[in-house]
């Protein structure tokens, strides 16, 4: 779906003001990931930069919680023959 002139006139305005993709998408009736990928796509155009959330946390992989062994999926030993 096209973008209109007014719509990317407010985003453009909305993200560097600091606006969420959802609280954009909201105010001219689209999705938050519509708005994203539009950010994405034309971040050099427009002069976007890319949020950065050091609220939210990568998670930890911990190797002992998991039980499966790394690249368990290449094991092709049939067990049947022990």
């Amino acid at each position: 779906m096209r973008w209109e002139k007014w719509e990317v006139k407010q985003v453009v305005t909305l993200w560097k003001q600091g606006a969420s993709s959802g609280e954009i998408g909201g105010l001219i009736g689209r999705t938050g990931g519509q708005v994203r990928s539009f950010v994405k796509n034309n971040r050099d155009r427009y002069g976007l930069e890319p949020k950065t959330d050091d609220s939210i946390a990568a998670p930890n992989y911990d190797p002992d919680y998991y039980y499966l062994p790394k690249y368990h999926w290449l094991i092709r030993k049939s067990w049947s023959d022990m």
